[in-house]
This record gives C-alpha cells, structure tokens and sequence, in this order.
C-alpha cells in the first residue's frame, strides 16, 4: 500500500510540483525586486502590469506607454488577459503584486513539462528514472531560455511549456488534454495555435512512417486543424472587432520588405548569433551528437520546427528580434523538450537509451543551453538568477507611497515629467507626453526618476532646468527634483530626505553623513564623494548652500580647491571634457557639522562644437 502511494505521489512531488514551485517563487521573487529594488521597465512589464489590472474586459492599456491603441486586442488578441484582468477586481491587492502573481502564474507549466512525460513511463522504469528525472526537471525549468524569458517579464513565456504539453498529451493519446493546451496557447497569443499546430507536425510524420503513436491519422490531422483554426479565429476576431495595429511591417518586414537584408547585414546576424545566442545553439549540438550517436536523425525533429520561427527572427527588421531576446527564445524549449519526449516514447526500441541515461542526456542538454545563456550574456543571467533566488533590500511600502504622492499631488508640481522607472509606478496618472524620453520641446517644473535606472546622465537635465530642490524617498532609489522645494504636504505619508541635485546621483548612507528632513549633514572631519557623471564638454559652475558659520572644503576634478566659512555658499568652476566622470568631495572643517540645505550646477560656457 505505501509503496502504491509512493509510486504515485512522490514522482508527481519531485518531478512536477516541486520543479513547479521553486520557478513560480523564483520569478516572483525576481518580479518583485524587478519594480521595488530595481528600476522597472515601462516597456513591457510595466505596460503589462497596467493591462492585466483591472482594466476591464476590452484591455485598455496605460496612455503613458502606449499611445497608439486604445485596446491591448489592437496589438495582440489575448482573452486569457482578459479573465486575469476581470480576477483582479475581485481581489484586494495593488497593481505590480497582481501582476507579481500572474507572471509566477504564467511560468507554473514549464515546472510540470518533464513529470507529463515521467507520469506516463511504465512502473517498473519509473523509480530507475526517477533521481535524474527530478534534476532534469529542474535543469529544463531553470535552463538558459527560460532565464533569458525571466529577464524580460512577458506574458509569452506560457506558449512554449503549453506547446510542450500538448505534444505529450498527443503522443501518449489524450486528445482532450490537447485540445485544452491549443485553446489556452491561442488564447495567450492569436498566433499561439499555428505555434503548436507546427510543433504536432513531427508527431503527423512519424505516424505517417509508421510509428506507434495511440491516436488515428484522422484525428492527429483534426487535432492540427483545430490548432490551425484557432489561431485563424483569433487573427479573423480580432480583424473584426478591433483595428489592429501594424506590428508586422516596422518589427519584422521592414520597408521596403525586407530591403533592409543585406549580405553585410546577414554576415552580422551571423556573427552576433554566434556571441549571443549559446543558450540555443548549444543544447542543439548536443542534440546532433546524441543522434550521431543512436544513428536516429529523429531526435533533431522538434528543433527542424523551430526553423521558421528562426528565419522569422533571424530577419526581422529589428535587429533585437535576430538575437531572440527574452520571450523569442521561448520556442526552442519544445525542440529541447522533443529530445526526451521522442527518447522516452517514440524512438524504435533499438534505439532508445536505458531509462535513466535518456534523463542523463536530457539533463545535459539542459545544462548547456544554461552554460550557454552565461557564455553569452553573463551578467544579465547572474543578475536574473541572483533576483530568482533572493529578494533584495526593498520598501515596498516607501515605493508605494512615493508612487501615491506623485499621482495625487501631480498639479502641486506644475509641470512635471517622469522616466522610464517612474513611468511604470504611476502610469495611471500621466500620459505620454509627461515622459520625458519624449518629451520634444519642454519647460519642465519637476522631474522624478530613478537614481539607478537614469544615471547620472539625467544632471545636465536638472541643471538646465533649474531643478535643484530635489526629495529622495529613504529606502529606496527614487527622486522628485523641483525648481522649489515640492510642498511638505505632498510627501507627509513618506519618509523623505531632502538634498540637492549634485547629490542625487550619490549614495549619502555612510559613516559621518546623515541626510533627513533639513538636507545633508557632513560630521566634522568626514567628507562626500560623489560623481557627476559624464558632463557634456563644457565650463559649469557647481555651488552648495549650507546653513550656519562652519567652515567646509568643496573639490571637483579639474577644479581648483574651495574653503568656505560662514558665508553660506561654496562655488568652484569646472571644465569638462566630456569623455571621463566629474568626481566631487565635500569635506567638514572644523569642529562643527555642515548641513548642506540646497545646490546646484549651472553650464557656463558649452563647448561652441557642441560636443
């Protein structure tokens, strides 16, 4: 009886939900430091977390990041959205955490697509299988393409592990269970169903060479037409109801069509794939050599599939998309999938490897394309799987207060613009006009950003415009720089430090500086440093205010040294070259600290080229 119990549950624990959970906490996790411990991106998660959150069954997205489409159906049909969207009324959690849950949601099959081929391997073979089975399931959940997918949090990440699962259910001859990952694949994407329909074209051939698959020819070739179809009726739906946008000609055709495809250009693609793209071609290797070695051509097939789709990407107009960032790289899962699923199931007798070295061969190949995606990109990975496996110093609370105080006291600072971090946290109050990434010709009262996400390229920004009263909300890395201090009332339910703009861009948290409510305080016999980054090449003049008679010295590279004392200001003049970062030092004189209330760096002379 225990045995029985054991036979039945522990290779669903180990081989599928345990796989499951630890990549749904993982993405969690990373979703999470993504928008509270990291600058966000407003394209696409932050686009998407607007989408997916209560913003009704037609999918409008926020005005800030999409401009040119009134409904997400425009740009792609996706009713499962929607039903994520019409949840999230029913549930009392803000935006980024709905969005949070629904992208460990979205990544929960892949955990599941090794057990659907272990469940259906006989039981004396099970057990054998079973120890390389759970680390092979946890290679392919946690290989290089679904790190790479991680990294850019998207909504397509469901297709491939559903494509996967279809293709088992068809080989081990439960057509319902198809059919329900073909509805759910086209209801992710319109073309979700041509995706699996060319998955099942592997499975067509071999039952056509006569190989034993549990399903008749008639109904794996309806099976392929209803996935055909239902990629038709959401194209034909969406064509109907909505006015779809272009995606086609300015990401992939170009215009004119294809005339952007050159033999330098190609010889480009070629290269860069070869510097970028391990985490593919690597696993694909492996997969020659595996059937070199079992003399079986057919364990190629899954990755014979994924050939369109390469050629599609590989010469698509934006050069991104030929180096199969983030989700594009989803596809070549099934061809790494098909090696196992064909080893276990379909491959003639003579020619399949004993149960537990096809998972030794499958793990391998899962490892490689992780190998690879750290070949090719290794501090991206390192840095996803460093977010997968810890959350960072975060705040929630102070970031959603911040968020709070921008949207409900927007007019309080005149006009005022946002980046690309804070765009995705406040994207319910602003529109497109207020980012400053396009913001054309502009006079800007107050600007609010990330530290991190801007960089210090944003000072020259704030020193043209005169925003030198800038607000930090402590613990995290965001800031609102205003022509006047923004008013108190605007920021009483967040814990702030108030500071001048040179310091923006300088981390004050360290021995001997304190920064709160009245400005930056420098102990005496302690100093600042800082950087003011790349300056365009130019004269500027950086000048600190500072409250009572202590005497400071302020220093800048290429600046000579400035001692002040009692006179409440400290001015030095700088040239810069605009090709090394601008250091600066503030050092406490005296027995009595400085505190540092306001600053500022204003451009004297440009450099008349305009470099």
């Amino acid at each position: 009886m225990v045995s029985r119990w054991l036979g039945a549950w522990l290779p669903l624990l180990l081989v599928g939900i345990l796989p499951a959970v630890l990549l749904s906490a993982g993405v969690a996790r990373f979703t999470l430091n993504h928008f509270f411990a990291r600058p966000p991106y407003l394209l696409d998660s932050g686009l998407l977390s607007g989408v997916v959150y209560r913003s009704g069954w037609d999918l409008a997205p926020p005005g800030i990041a999409c401009n040119y489409a009134t409904s997400f159906y425009q740009v792609y049909f996706s009713p499962i959205i929607s039903a994520f969207s019409a949840l999230s009324y029913l549930l009392p959690v803000r935006r980024i955490e709905w969005f949070t849950f629904i992208e460990a949601l979205v990544y929960l099959p892949i955990g599941f697509v090794v057990y659907s081929v272990v469940s259906q391997t006989e039981a004396a073979t099970r057990w054998r299988r079973l120890p390389v089975a759970f680390l092979a399931a946890l290679a392919f959940s946690f290989s290089g393409v679904v790190l790479w997918m991680i990294g850019y949090p998207h909504y397509e990440a469901a297709t491939p592990a559903l494509i996967c699962l279809a293709l088992c259910a068809v080989v081990t001859g439960r057509l319902r269970l198809t059919w329900i990952m073909i509805a759910l694949a086209a209801c992710v994407r319109q073309d979700g169903g041509l995706h699996v329909a060319l998955a099942l074209s592997p499975v067509v051939y071999l039952k056509w060479r006569g190989v034993d698959i549990p399903v008749s020819m008639r109904r794996l070739l309806a099976t392929v037409a209803i996935a055909i179809a239902a990629s038709v009726a959401g194209f034909a739906l969406q064509r109907l109801f909505w006015a779809p946008v272009d995606r086609m000609t300015p990401v992939y055709f170009g215009t004119p069509m294809y005339a952007h495809l050159t033999w330098e250009l190609i010889a480009e693609r070629i290269q860069d794939f070869g510097t970028d793209c391990q985490l593919i071609y690597y696993p694909f290797l492996a997969t020659v050599a595996l059937a070199a070695v079992r003399r079986d051509a057919r364990y190629l097939l899954g990755w014979v599939t994924t050939i369109p789709w390469f050629l599609f990407n590989f010469t698509a107009y934006d050069a991104a998309k030929s180096t199969f960032s983030a989700y594009t790289a989803g596809p070549f899962l099934v061809g790494m999938f098909w090696v196992y699923l064909y080893g276990a199931r379909l491959a003639p007798a003579a020619r399949r490897l004993r149960p537990g070295v096809l998972e030794a061969a499958f793990l391998v190949i899962c490892l490689l394309s992780t190998a690879g995606a750290l070949r090719g990109r290794p501090a991206a990975v390192k840095r996803v799987a460093r977010d997968m496996a810890f959350l960072q110093v975060m705040d929630r609370e102070s970031v959603h207060s911040f968020a709070d105080a921008l949207l409900e006291h927007k007019a309080d600072f005149g006009h005022i613009y946002v980046d690309d971090a804070v765009a995705a946290l406040v994207q319910e109050g602003f529109i497109l006009e207020e980012y400053w990434a396009f913001r054309g010709t502009w006079v800007a009262d107050a600007l609010a950003f990330h530290a991190v996400g801007s960089g210090v390229t944003l000072l020259p920004l704030l020193a043209h415009y005169e925003l030198d009263a800038c607000v930090h909300a402590t613990a995290t890395r965001l800031y609102v720089c205003a022509r006047t201090p923004p008013p108190a009332s605007a920021f009483e339910h967040v814990q702030i430090q108030r500071m001048p703009a040179l310091f923006t861009f300088t981390r004050v948290e360290r021995p001997g500086v304190l920064a709160d409510e009245r400005g930056v305080t420098v102990l005496p016999g302690f100093s600042l440093q800082g950087s003011l980054g790349e300056l365009p090449r130019g004269r500027y003049e950086a000048t600190l205010r500072y409250s009572g008679a202590a005497r400071l010295r302020l220093e800048a590279q290429h600046a000579a040294v400035v001692e002040a004392a009692g006179t409440g200001t400290a001015t030095v003049t700088l040239e810069t070259d605009g090709e090394r970062d601008v250091s600066y030092r503030v050092t406490a004189l005296g027995t009595e600290p400085i505190v540092i209330t306001g600053g500022r760096l204003r451009p004297l002379a440009p450099d008349p080229a305009g470099r």
